[in-house]
């Protein structure tokens, strides 16, 4: 099988500028779109969507910063590894990509304080998996319907607690100096319309489960016209931070 990949990345229609970054294969975007198609199970590849946090200094940065070293990081990482080393090593990878971005604000050679989400999709030797820190999200739609994979790295998620606002980040790169990673698997994709959505909060907070699980329903057979639709939508409901996602729809070889 293989996969068609489109990603977008959208300052959105509020914030002064656009502090999220998309990686798709080895390239990192801001403010533009591309469309990829990737032979699966052969090789490896990322899809990653890195959120600076907002209301932190240099997110911008940070962002970068982190999707890039997690492009080159995994893409170093040693052939033959099996699931339970692969993810001993991508969470140590992480992990020191946390503490490089912590000493650059230290050091000066960033902001003080920045910190971003990141959450990807990881191809490694015929097997998906899903690299989660902070609160952008991983859904999977297919005939079951819309289903949240990732969960929310918020103070509101880890106490159970709806009244507590939703922005409220509790792990992140950068954040804390006690850090952790979410890796699991993404097992049993088919080609009967399986589809993978990648965001930051900029599309979640602005479009509910309901009129995303409609929109993916929708989708047509170019995903990059998919992702414009996505980006209109979420900016046609006030577009109030940056809009950042990456479409995977499996597909015949």
């Amino acid at each position: 099988m293989a996969l068609e990949i489109a990603v977008s990345c959208n300052r959105g229609k509020v914030r002064r500028k656009n502090e999220d970054v998309a990686a798709i294969g080895s390239r990192l975007i801001r403010d533009e779109e591309k469309a990829a198609r990737v032979d699966f199970p052969d090789g490896r590849f990322l899809v990653g969507v890195a959120d600076g946090v907002g209301g932190a200094p240099g997110g911008d940065q940070a962002s970068k910063i982190v999707a890039g070293q997690m492009l080159n990081r995994l893409e170093d990482l040693k052939d033959g590894l099996s699931p339970e080393r692969l993810a001993e090593e991508v969470r140590l990878s992480a992990v020191e990509v946390n503490t490089d971005l912590i000493k650059k604000s230290w050091l000066g050679l960033g902001r003080a304080g920045m910190s971003t989400t990141y959450t990807g999709v990881f191809g490694y030797e015929g097997s998906l998996y899903c690299v989660h820190a902070g609160d952008s999200r991983l859904y999977r739609y297919g005939p079951e319907g819309l289903r949240q994979l990732t969960r929310d790295h918020t103070l509101r998620e880890e106490l159970g607690d709806p009244t507590i606002p939703g922005n409220i980040i509790v792990n992140c790169f950068g954040g804390e100096e006690q850090f952790y990673l979410d890796f699991f698997p993404i097992a049993d994709l088919s080609l009967n319309g399986d589809l993978l959505l990648l965001c930051s909060d900029g599309l979640s907070d602005m479009l509910s489960d309901p009129e995303l699980e409609a929109t993916c329903a929708e989708l047509g057979p170019d995903l990059g016209d998919g992702a414009r639709r996505f980006v209109g939508s979420a900016n046609q409901a006030g577009g109030h931070d940056n809009i950042t996602l990456a479409l995977l729809r499996v597909v015949e070889a």
